[in-house]
């Protein structure tokens, strides 16, 4: 993203927000789907207003106080700008292409919240604390569900193919060893060798200390179950995953977005039971699904410029 105060949070390979994984899923039993009609979009920024109402441009158009408090009251200023600047190009690309994002389309996409909450172990119960947690209230999650439906609207249908041969693979990775890790990515080596030093020498241990040392630098830590046998994953990782001492934090791992710090938490053995072809298939279409859709919006920011007038949002 252009922006006149960069911001420090990047969209790592692995993110883990579940509502990236969107696309379309049945509706539970007894319950109607929506019919699908055109959804109101996310409120587009203000073109009329005094200057000391304009809080931010992105891409030359006003954003009005009146537009961020009820987000700024969900989440900080940094994650609001972003989502916005995300929406703001979303509208231009759907526009471009003739596209709009129906009720139905928003529906689905939360029906995929909750599916994968469920698959996660979590129930409908746990819902709401979750969703505070995150700082997704009533104003920040139907924005959230627009953004979804319309990157999964714009992705290019042939990157979430599934192949035979990428089945294959999933039932290999699920038959071999893997590696449950936790990590963070810095853009230079100074500061994952700065990280991984603070790590070791922490008095709670190294993952708290590793968190504590990525949270102090405003970056966002992962954990993942890696199989040396992923393509998704690194190559430099992938290496270094056998070699690590359990429980102890790598040097600086060059990969694409710059230098990782991981821990390897645990070894997971190989697993008893592994899912039948369909299953498989669907996975990787959601796996492949999230990826496209982060990369897209990573895109998107790249080329968005972003001006903030008040330095608070930074």
């Amino acid at each position: 993203m252009k922006t006149t105060a960069p911001l420090s949070r990047c969209l790592a390979f692995w993110m883990l927000a579940a509502l990236l994984g969107g696309c379309a899923s049945t509706p539970p039993e007894g319950r109607t789907p929506i019919v699908a009609r055109e959804a109101a979009e996310p409120a587009p920024p203000q073109r009329r207003a005094t200057r000391s109402d304009i809080a931010l441009l992105i891409g030359g158009e006003p954003v009005t106080w009146e537009t961020l408090r009820p987000l700024l009251a969900e989440a900080g200023g940094g994650v609001v700008v972003e989502d916005l600047a995300l929406e703001h190009a979303l509208r231009r690309a759907l526009r471009a292409r003739n596209l709009t994002i129906t009720e139905g389309e928003i529906e689905a996409a939360r029906e995929t919240w909750l599916a994968l909450l469920s698959e996660s172990g979590v129930g409908p119960e746990a819902e709401s604390s979750i969703r505070e947690r995150r700082g997704l209230g009533e104003h920040r999650f139907r924005r959230l569900l627009w953004r979804n439906a319309a990157l999964r609207a714009l992705i290019d249908p042939s990157e979430i193919e599934v192949t035979d041969t990428e089945v294959g693979l999933a039932r290999r990775v699920r038959a071999g060893e893997r590696y449950l890790t936790s990590g963070v990515i810095a853009r230079d080596a100074a500061t994952a060798l700065a990280i991984a030093r603070a790590a070791r020498a922490h008095e709670g241990g190294a993952l708290a200390g590793l968190w504590i040392e990525a949270g102090a630098r405003d970056l966002r830590p992962f954990q993942s179950v890696i199989s040396p046998l992923d393509p998704a994953f690194p190559d430099s990782i992938r290496r270094a995953l056998p070699v690590l001492e359990r429980g102890a934090p790598s040097d600086a791992i060059a990969v694409e977005q710059g230098f990782a710090v991981v821990i390897v938490d645990a070894v997971l053995p190989p697993a008893s039971r592994t899912p039948d072809d369909a299953t498989l298939r669907r996975e990787l279409t959601i796996r492949k699904t999230r990826l496209a859709m982060e990369r897209l919006a990573r895109t998107l920011l790249d080329r968005t410029e972003v001006t903030r007038l008040d330095p608070s949002l930074r």
